[in-house]
């Protein structure tokens, strides 16, 4: 279930940054209101200033300056009127993310394993990392084991958006197999591959095995922000940081 406060959330904060570069963008353009005069079925460019009115249907850059103008003006007061109706949701709206529900809950509930709470989804078939199963000794919220708290903590959002996922699936790139630590299929049938390289600063094998994997996937079409996401110790050290890759990145496609 997606949170929907947490994007209304997202909405405003947007809003609110655009209303911000409109009030600077608009005290840079020239006085006075673009107005049209008609003669002989053509329109003309007029300037409004105060009760005076000019031709200026030459002055092409002054012309631009006063419809950009007016633009904004149609923009800002869509935001602003979008912004009313925000504060009104988020007044009503309540939190629905994993935690915030089993917040509301009495105490004995949260006490039970957290995988009693989630719905058992179809298990996808594919080829999975067969090495080392003795390290999957940490668990989702959603019951996928994985093999450490950073892989935990991305896969316990992406469940909080519902988004699905495969772990550690095999995927050719080029001449090599490499098991991605998550996979997610796109509503359009495209994927989104999301490695975490949680050693990358203190194993030097890791980070050579890491960076030629990086470069596989750059040479076999798989770009970051594009259809790839990586991702290092400091960028999970905050749930903030992973829930806006998910919300910027992930779920415009997913949806």
């Amino acid at each position: 279930m997606q949170n929907i406060k947490r994007f209304v959330e997202h909405a405003k904060m947007d809003h609110e940054e655009r209303l911000q570069d409109i009030r600077i963008q608009m005290k840079s353009l020239p006085p006075g209101d673009l107005i049209f005069a008609r003669k002989n079925q053509k329109y003309y460019c007029v300037q409004k200033l105060n009760d005076q009115r000019f031709g200026i249907t030459r002055d092409q850059q002054l012309v631009q300056g006063l419809a950009l103008k007016r633009y904004l003006q149609e923009e800002r007061d869509a935001l602003q009127d979008n912004l009313k109706i925000l504060d009104k949701v988020l007044k009503d709206c309540q939190n629905t993310s994993f935690d915030d529900i089993m917040q509301s809950l009495p105490p004995g509930f949260r006490q039970l394993p957290r995988e009693y709470y989630r719905f058992k989804k179809k298990k996808k078939k594919y080829c999975k990392n067969p090495y080392y199963p003795e390290h999957l000794i940490y668990k989702t919220n959603g019951g996928e084991l994985v093999r450490s708290k950073s892989e935990q903590s991305i896969g316990n959002a992406l469940e909080d958006y519902g988004i699905e996922y495969t772990y550690d699936e095999g995927i050719i790139v080029g001449t090599r197999c490499y098991y991605a630590d998550f996979v997610i299929t796109c509503r359009d049938g495209t994927q989104i591959i999301w490695e975490h390289f949680g050693l990358i600063d203190s194993d030097k094998d890791y980070r050579e095995h890491a960076l030629q994997r990086m470069k596989d996937y750059r040479e076999h079409g798989c770009y970051q922000w594009k259809n790839l996401i990586y991702t290092f110790e400091e960028d999970v050290r905050s749930l903030e940081i992973i829930r806006q890759i998910i919300e910027e990145f992930v779920l415009p496609r997913y949806w």
